[in-house]
Formats: C-alpha cells, structure tokens, sequence
C-alpha cells in the first residue's frame, strides 16, 4: 500500500537500534530517523500557565522537558509543595524513577548506574571516570558511555580552542540528564529520611542546605538548551558562529604559570568577536563585584589580539 507510513516511537533506545534501525528485514526502507528532544523553555512554560517564570526555570532545571514528568508536577502547587510530595515523600512518583528508568533502557545495570553515580558529582575524563568505577578496559568504557549519550543521559564536551588548535585531551564527560542530577543530588543522599516520610516537609530542610548548589550548575544546562533563544536575543545569526561550547583550563606550574580559569559558555564568531557568557542563578541579587570576577577571568585567558570581547551575564 503506498499511501501507507508506519511511524515508531520508542523510548527504549537500543530496541529501535536492534530491531528497526539495523534491522536487516526494514534495510533501507527506513525514510526518516528523529530522535525527540527535551522540550524547550517556552514550551515547558505551556504546561504552568499559572506559575512564575522563576519556578518554571527551576522546574525545568529539576526535571528537564520529559512531558511525562511535567504532566506529574502539579502545575497548582509550588516548587516546594511538589518536591514534598514526588521526591521527598515514600511512594512519591520519583523515588524509585531511576530503577525504573535504567531496567526500561539498559540490560546491564551495574556498569552504567556506576558511571552515572560518578559523574553526579563532577565532570570526569575517561581516565578518571575508569577509576572511579573500577573499570580497567578503556574500550569496553567508552562502548557504556557511547550508549549512555546516544539515551541521553551523558554528553561528552572539550574545552573550546581560540587558536583553532584540537584541545581533545580536555575531553570530558557530565551529566546530561536534568532528573538524574536531580536523583543524586536530592533523593539518594536522603533516601532513608524518605522512605520513613509520610507527610512530612523534607524539601524545606534538604533544598534549604543544598538549593545554591544544585540550581548554579543546573541553571548551566538550562542556558545551554536555549542557546538558540539567547542568539535571537543578542542579535548574532547561528551562521555566524564558528565555535561555541564552554571553556576550562586547569592551572600550570611550570616556567610559565598560568592560572585556572572556566567560562560557563564561549561562543566565536566568524568576525573575530568573541562573546564569553557568565551564567547565574539566585535567589538574591548579584553584586558588582561579578563585573571583577569576570574581568580576572578575561585577564587569564590571554586572548590573541585580533579577537574583540563581549560579555554576557
């Protein structure tokens, strides 16, 4: 039947590659492939047309744009009141999504959940993360972590080079994921508060000494995702853009010392004008001693002289 298309929409990732993407029976008759994203800000705000723009962000920040967690927040309720009742509470509808989550994508638990546990605490090269996980087969590592990135879980990023020059010995690996964060940062540390947790208020206590934290590196995510958004508004077209990605150096102590420095997000454009983004998130206002921090960072960059700087907090 020609008029006929058959559309699949799988969430378990390595059964679409096995059974339909490398499928011998479907060779070549596949006609598009698309792998669906997290929805956007503007559409996560869809779903709490009554809330903040503040509370949308944390939201966003908490769970990402997976629509199935955002029909689960409760769009009437604050931040606050759902975290008490889907993540600090025995039962709450995310307690227990991350078993349920790798048994859906991965046969073999142990290895990813093990590298996934060390990157909720930092960003890890390949090395590092071998380490961490006790894993002595650099090839058979990076297999696990190509399938953690193709579920969306893990990304891979390097440093961004000024000089055109490969940095891939700065390659390293963070979480991707917005729930996963959420999971080790919030409910694992306090699983046993938890599971004794009937109708208490647990996230006054928990957000109240981890909040800063947790929302400054998850708001890092949140810029990234809306890069498109923020090119709109800073008047620069994406073809225009050479490079774009965030920038880290560790410190030196040889003859020549420099300093350690880290932009959040670097984008170079085809005219020699370099655009470093700053990203905060607070509750309170930001000082102008942000305005020094930002010039040292500069400094310690040592940028060749034909490239112009603008900022952006």
């Amino acid at each position: 039947n020609p008029k006929l298309m058959m559309v699949f929409c799988v969430t378990v990732y390595r059964y679409i590659v096995s059974h339909i993407i490398h499928s011998q029976a479907l060779h070549n008759r596949k006609t598009l492939e698309m792998r669906l994203d997290h929805l956007c800000l503007s559409d996560i705000r869809l779903f709490f047309k009554n809330r903040s723009l503040h509370e949308i962000a944390q939201i966003a920040m908490l769970l990402g744009g997976v629509p199935k967690y955002l029909e689960v927040w409760n769009g009437h309720q604050s931040v606050k009141a759902n975290l008490n009742s889907l993540f600090f509470r025995r039962g709450g509808f995310f307690v227990n999504e991350l078993e349920t989550l790798f048994k859906e994508q991965f046969q073999v638990m142990k290895y990813y959940e093990s590298i996934i546990r060390a990157l909720s605490f930092q960003d890890l090269n390949l090395t590092q993360i071998g380490e961490s996980v006790s894993f002595t087969s650099g090839g058979a590592l990076k297999k696990y972590l190509v399938n953690l990135e193709i579920a969306g879980f893990v990304r891979e990023e390097k440093s961004i080079s000024f000089t055109g020059k490969s940095r891939d010995k700065t390659r390293k690996y963070c979480l991707e994921d917005p729930f996963l964060r959420s999971y080790f940062s919030l409910i694992e540390p306090h699983r046993h508060k938890i599971n004794r947790n009937l109708s208490g208020d647990l996230a006054g206590s928990v957000m109240g000494e981890t909040a800063d934290s947790f929302f400054g590196r998850a708001f890092d995510w949140l810029v990234y995702r809306s890069l498109s958004r923020i090119l709109d508004l800073l008047n620069i077209p994406l073809g225009d853009i050479k490079d774009y990605g965030p920038y880290f150096r560790q410190g030196s102590r040889g003859k020549i010392r420099k300093p350690g420095v880290q932009i959040d997000l670097v984008l170079i454009r085809k005219d020699y004008c370099v655009t470093l983004i700053e990203n905060k998130f607070s509750q309170n206002k930001i000082g102008s001693s942000i305005l020094d921090e930002f010039q040292n960072k500069i400094d310690a960059l040592q940028l060749p002289d034909h490239f112009s700087v603008e900022k952006v907090l």
